[in-house]
């Protein structure tokens, strides 16, 4: 089968001239799904949304030097939270012997609305691991865990279910390392085994293939492939489909019944290798993401070597038409990400609402060809069929590093998760889900600011509340809030943990009026050192109260505000959004903010400095008049330098 591939095409803003952003600038509200998580890109699916229940959730693993510390470490977790309320929670399904973000599970929404989660070791045991929300809709309730023994090691999980065979698959790596495949006819509820979709070229356990799959969830799961893992092998990536109980090329040629576990090379070459590409010599490929397009044909992203260089990464997106794989250059991606897995990129996710649109997590600008501090995400869109891209930053000048998006299949909206923070290795890494969220139609409008005074702010638990200051200075360590004037909008802050010693203080309440009934998003502020990370704990109620750094969180820019005046920027500070969720106001009233000092502050550099609450309205246009524009540029704005 002919195959076409593309050199690097850049377009849009290529030729600007540079721009300074804003420090942890965000095209978009950013929101904190999970402090501490982490995954790997051979799961899935890792976030999914549940268009009856109208959830949305985001599995991972918590790691020890993340959040939280040892306590946290090796737990498999599912974050959820509602479209309606937009309030993130996380549930805990498991603790495993190490926070490995091989572990993460993957997620599907069952025909009865209740929730499978499959995940197993990193071929630390023959145990795949299976969980079931006991209610529909609810993520936080789940029916005990159950096993199944495979007769190897195991690692991965991949789950479809294909509704014409009333059938779920879960694809994992465990005989021979390679990709074996077990049904279940119940929704998940007991499992069997079919044994291997395919295998690696040397037919032994020599080699293992990476395969990255996606369903039309009616009759197909089509899958991507390498020969093996490419600090092993010079790998090519070949693509093919299981239908009806066989294998296919994507052109529609027979392969073999599935179980007969043919040659990853059996199958449609969609990379060959050592292609040329540009005049340099491809090397080492290895698969990133699939998604099919509204036709249903599979469109492909994957990584590959220059001329056997782990310093220079390439992406590539690869679409099939016609019977035909069209492959384009997409950008540089950098060096690995670490030794020894050299060969570990920041990623691209493939939207699967939209083929012609994807995200990259890169350290080289695309727009530009210039290298970045830290890896950013940008998205970028096509408008005939991949051969040229135009690019958006959806974060700029960031303090820590983005890397590894994941856009889950929703028709009424758009939704773009990652993890943000510091990644030293698969077993180590201190990082966040975090994430951007557009419904359809939704029209989100500029941030109120309400000022936290001693008036609206009181203790949560309705005694007496004693502050010290106001002044210039830090407080004392001695447990109160310290009122700490000269900084902030509206002259003050309120803060905490200034002073080297970590404070017990109470909890407090800032109560604010909407002015109006209405939908509301709500965020509350506080300030923070780029170069360090303070960090503030806050929700809409006591129960839902969350921790957030300020690696984890948005800075604040001047035209996020209605009003012109609100101050963002301090000598060494910036004011920071930790936005909590939604409101819905069917009367005038008040809103209720609850703020404490962060319960996992070490002193001075994780200080609170807590400045007010945040309101923007969000609306519904009438039909027909607006649709999800994309992130970048939905708030009608590109971001703005700093």
């Amino acid at each position: 089968m002919p195959i076409q591939v593309r050199g690097l095409v850049l377009v849009g803003l290529v030729c600007a001239a540079p721009t300074v952003w804003a420090v942890d600038d965000v095209a978009g509200h950013l929101m904190l799904i999970n402090d501490n998580a982490g995954w790997s890109w051979f799961e899935d699916e890792r976030a999914i949304v549940d268009l009856v229940g109208n959830r949305v959730l985001v599995g991972s693993v918590a790691n020890s030097a993340g959040t939280g510390g040892a306590a946290r470490s090796g737990k498999v977790e599912v974050a959820s939270f509602g479209l309606a309320d937009r309030r993130a929670s996380v549930t805990p399904l498991v603790t495993m012997s190490i926070g490995d973000d091989h572990n993460s599970p993957a997620l599907l929404t069952r025909p009865d609305g209740k929730y499978l989660a499959v995940y197993s070791g990193h071929g630390t045991d023959n145990l795949t691991r299976y969980r079931i929300s006991t209610n529909p809709g609810d993520a936080s309730v789940w029916q005990a865990e159950q096993p199944i023994v495979n007769a190897a090691f195991t690692t991965y999980a991949n789950v479809f279910r294909l509704s014409a065979e009333g059938k779920t698959y879960n694809f994992t790596r465990t005989v021979g390392y390679d990709p074996n495949v077990m049904t279940s006819t119940n929704d998940g509820s007991s499992w069997s085994y079919v044994g291997k979709l395919l295998q690696d070229p040397a037919n032994g356990d020599a080699t293992r293939p990476y395969v990255k799959y996606a369903s039309n969830g009616t009759d197909k799961v089509y899958f991507i492939t390498t020969e093996g893992h490419p600090r092993d092998v010079n790998n090519g990536i070949y693509a093919g489909y299981m239908q009806g109980g066989n294998l296919f090329k994507t052109d529609g040629t027979l392969v073999g019944a599935l179980g007969s576990a043919p040659s990853a090379t059996s199958f449609s070459t969609v990379l060959g290798v050592n292609s040329v590409v540009g005049g340099t010599t491809r090397t080492n490929a290895w698969t990133t993401d699939l998604s099919l397009d509204g036709a249903g044909n599979p469109v492909a992203a994957f990584t590959s070597r220059v001329a056997g260089s782990s310093s220079d990464h390439r992406f590539y997106y690869g679409r099939l038409s016609g019977g035909q794989w069209n492959v384009t250059e997409l950008a540089k991606a950098g060096a690995g990400l670490y030794t020894p897995e050299n060969d570990y990129t920041g990623l691209v996710a493939l939207n699967p609402n939209n083929a012609n649109s994807l995200y990259i997590s890169t350290p080289i600008d695309p727009r530009t060809d210039t290298a970045t501090a830290h890896h950013e995400i940008y998205k970028g869109v096509t408008s005939n069929g991949g051969a040229s891209w135009t690019w958006t930053a959806i974060t700029s000048n960031s303090t820590v590093d983005n890397i590894r998006p994941v856009v889950p299949a929703w028709g009424s909206g758009e939704a773009l998760f990652w993890m943000r923070g510091t990644y030293t290795s698969y077993t180590s890494y201190d990082m966040a889900a975090v994430g951007l969220v557009q419904a359809s139609a939704e029209q989100i409008g500029k941030l109120m600011v309400h000022d936290a005074t001693l008036t609206n702010t009181t203790r949560a638990d309705g005694q007496a509340w004693t502050t010290t200051g106001p002044s210039g200075s830090a407080g004392a360590s001695d447990g109160h809030w310290h009122v700490r004037d000269g900084v902030g909008n509206g002259g003050s802050v309120l803060t905490a943990n200034e002073s080297g010693a970590v404070e017990d203080t109470p909890v407090i309440k800032t109560l604010i009026d909407a002015g109006a009934p209405g939908t509301y998003d709500v965020w509350a502020l506080f300030w923070a050192n780029p170069a360090e990370d303070w960090q503030i704990s806050a929700g809409l109620s006591p129960a839902t109260m969350r921790v957030f750094e300020q690696n984890f969180s948005e800075q604040a820019a001047l035209d996020d505000f209605a009003d012109g005046s609100v101050v963002v920027s301090g000598q060494t500070v910036n004011l920071y959004k930790a936005y909590l969720g939604r409101v819905d106001l069917a009367a005038a009233g008040g809103i209720s903010v609850f703020v404490d000092s962060s319960p996992n502050a070490t002193g001075a550099g994780t200080r609170t400095w807590y400045d007010g609450v945040a309101l923007a309205p969000v609306s519904v246009p009438e039909p027909g008049m607006i649709g999800v524009v994309g992130f970048a540029m939905m708030l009608g704005r590109q971001r703005r330098p700093g």
